[in-house]
This record gives C-alpha cells, structure tokens and sequence, in this order.
C-alpha cells in the first residue's frame, strides 16, 4: 500500500467447488489474483486460475477429451472489462492444448492456439462464441494417416440439432470438401450425419 497515494494491492487466493455452468458441466476453480484499484476508483486484476472439471455435459467434447479437462490460464482484467487468458493450457487424457483468449462484455469467448491429440495428431483451434455453444474451427495437420488425411479444416457451427459441420482437405483419393451434422440428442450419444 501506498499511503501518499491511497494505492493498494490487495492479494486473494480461494476456491469455488461444483461451480455450474449450464450446459457445460461442474468445475472446481482455484485462484490466487492480485486486486488492485487505480486512482480513478477502477479495479483492475491480475493472477493465476486453475479449473477442473468435475462434470463435462457434452457427450461428444468429453469422448474427445478422453475424460474430464483441466485449464491452467494467467488471466487479467483491466479498464476495458474484457478478461484475457495468457498462458493458456487445456490438458486431459486424449487432449493438450495451448493458446490464449479473451471473453468479451457481452460474455462471447474468443480462444486460439496450438495442440496435440493422441489420435489425430497436431492441430490447431479457435473457438468463439458462447461458451456452451462455440463457434468451433479446426485445422488438422494429419489426422488419419492410414487415408493419408492431411489439411484436414473442420468447422462446427451450433444449430437447435447439435453442430453444423463443414470439412476440407486432401486424401489418398484427393482434394475433398464435405457438409453435414453432429447431432447431440438428449440422452443419446453423438451421431454424425453426411448431407
């Protein structure tokens, strides 16, 4: 603390159990964040969150995961509300990603990196939109080599179904494009279907 001035950081660390996010799932969160106010009464924060998840509601992001998340992320906010995520890492036991975001005042994500599956290999991601309902884009380096897949893009879009997809790429047969859906039934597992 600064008396001259009236500044003052204010250092917290604690824990939320079973947060819910409708939707999604159940996490725990852990923080450690410095608070601190500037001199025109704005508070601006600054740390480190650990998340994990407890529950993950979608079917389909947990059979790509391989099990239940966990995010490692620097996070801050500052005069413009926004939240940004640096140092951004998503581990699970298919799945490690890295990268960095923001979420916006509206509360939309914007989140972009670089990861690794244990199936399809590396692959990059940017994710935007509602957290639970994520405009998702995906370009893989080669995900299925037995195919000689490579440059595969995928494109989810969420629709009242599940997602839209759109896809591209090359093959042992050639150049591809495709269209289709990733429906989500409740209380049924995920289907994919080629329109």
């Amino acid at each position: 603390a600064n008396l001259n001035t009236r500044r003052y950081d204010v250092a917290a660390k604690g824990t939320i159990r079973d947060f819910q996010i409708e939707g999604f799932g159940q996490v725990d969160l852990n923080a450690d964040v410095i608070i601190r106010p500037d001199a025109g009464g704005f508070v601006s924060v600054n740390g480190r969150v650990l998340a994990d998840m407890d529950r993950l509601d979608i079917e389909f992001l947990r059979g790509l995961a391989g099990g239940l998340p966990r995010l490692d992320t620097q996070i801050a906010m500052g005069r413009d509300t926004l939240f940004t995520f640096s140092d951004f890492t998503l581990t699970s036991p298919k799945f490690r990603f890295a990268g960095d975001g923001v979420r916006k005042a509206d509360g939309t994500f914007d989140i972009r990196g670089r990861g690794r599956h244990s199936e399809y290999g590396p692959l990059s991601m940017k994710l935007t939109g509602e957290i639970d309902r994520p405009v998702v884009e995906l370009a893989l380096d080669r995900p299925f080599d037995a195919a000689e897949l490579a440059g595969v893009r995928v494109k989810l879009t969420p629709n009242a179904a599940g997602f839209a997809v759109v896809s591209s790429g090359q093959s042992m047969l050639g150049a591809f494009d495709g269209v289709g859906q990733l429906l989500l039934p409740k209380g049924g597992g995920p289907m994919v279907r080629i329109d």
